[in-house]
């Protein structure tokens, strides 16, 4: 059980504790209850370490004096993981928010796990390269609970998993033990890749407070359009034929059905450019890598950049081929359609909380 003589020595352990310990009924409120409002605890301290040498520190005290801890990074989790149950010590990374560097020789951006996640696609957004997960939650979530969850998002189908993502990484163990895995070479088959480990665990093996990741390059263009079609079957068949017809371009794929839809139009007030009168709808997009453009091969027969873009055409082969599964359709014809179309679909948990 937390004592006022563990308190004095988690002051001990951080630098500045006026702003690592928190105490206060009132500023532990927020730490003490899960994103959606129905998972509470009743933590009576947080801890905001501001390195990994800090959360060895304390974690090797809590584990010397048996002391419950449940690592927090943005809270925005659906399942009540980054909450305690009882009177388990909140161990917050938001202060662990540093950017370590980019670089651009392998693409390779080093950040603490304490970073939001639109911070570093902000950083990253002048090399023109940004992380390779994306989610509704981006404004508040963490990179490291994005590994820690090994979140998906909505990119997964170009990008891969974090898994995949992942070259680096340093962690803190339950003993105050740090793992030092933050290698940033991309072609290493020395050893056991531990770091993969923690991937996914839920700070269940230690706690992430590194990572170097690796970054796809930004599309120079995306054309984004949502469907509408009758059945599952259907949308099941459209997945396959954009995956065949789109090819490299599809750069997400994500459907949702009328049940999903109507909440977001009536209770957050984001209305669907195709209505909500289908069962089903799927939303694609399809992005422009920077792939030279083909030359054309003779003075009558002009280049294949000046018949369009290639991508729209590519977007447009594919509802040829499904004509017959989709009854109805829209492309995003400027950025504010787009958003509105991704707002549809990035609303549906918040829609569904409310």
């Amino acid at each position: 059980k937390l004592t006022v003589q563990d308190v004095s020595e988690f002051k001990n352990l951080v630098e500045n504790p006026e702003l690592a310990i928190i105490e206060s009924e009132d500023e532990i409120a927020p730490y003490n209850v899960d994103w959606i409002g129905k998972i509470k605890g009743d933590c009576k301290l947080v801890i905001r370490p501001s390195s990994t040498e800090e959360v060895s520190k304390v974690l090797k005290h809590c584990n010397h004096r048996q002391i419950a801890v449940v690592p927090q990074g943005g809270n925005t989790g659906l399942v009540g993981g980054s909450v305690p149950i009882k009177d388990e010590i909140v161990i917050s990374m938001n202060r662990m928010n540093r950017i370590h560097g980019f670089d651009n020789t392998y693409n390779i951006v080093r950040t603490d796990a304490g970073v939001i996640l639109e911070n570093l696609m902000e950083y990253l957004k002048p090399f023109g390269y940004m992380p390779p997960v994306d989610l509704g939650a981006r404004g508040s979530c963490h990179i490291g609970g994005n590994l820690a969850t090994n979140a998906g998002g909505m990119k997964f189908l170009k990008y891969n998993s974090m898994h995949a993502n992942t070259i680096g990484l340093k962690a803190v163990l339950a003993d105050g033990t740090i793992l030092d895995d933050m290698k940033c070479l991309r072609k290493d088959n020395t050893g056991y890749d531990l770091k993969q480990l923690f991937i996914g665990s839920e700070g269940t093996l230690g706690i992430i407070t590194e990572a170097a990741i690796l970054c796809p390059k930004i599309p120079s263009d995306s054309n984004v359009a949502l469907l509408a079609c009758n059945s599952f079957e259907d949308v099941t068949k459209i997945l396959v034929k954009a995956k065949e017809i789109l090819g490299t371009n599809l750069s997400a794929i994500e459907y949702f059905d009328n049940a999903c839809n109507r909440v977001v139009s009536s209770v957050l007030k984001i209305t669907n450019p195709l209505g909500d009168d289908h069962r089903f709808y799927v939303l694609t997009e399809a992005s422009d890598y920077g792939l030279p453009t083909p030359v054309a091969s003779s003075d009558d027969q002009p280049a294949s950049g000046e018949q369009g873009n290639l991508v729209e055409e590519k977007l447009f082969a594919l509802f040829d081929s499904i004509s017959d599964l989709i009854v109805d359709g829209v492309v995003a014809q400027d950025s504010s359609q787009t958003n509105a179309i991704w707002k549809t679909r990035e609303g549906i948990a918040e829609g569904f909380v409310k």
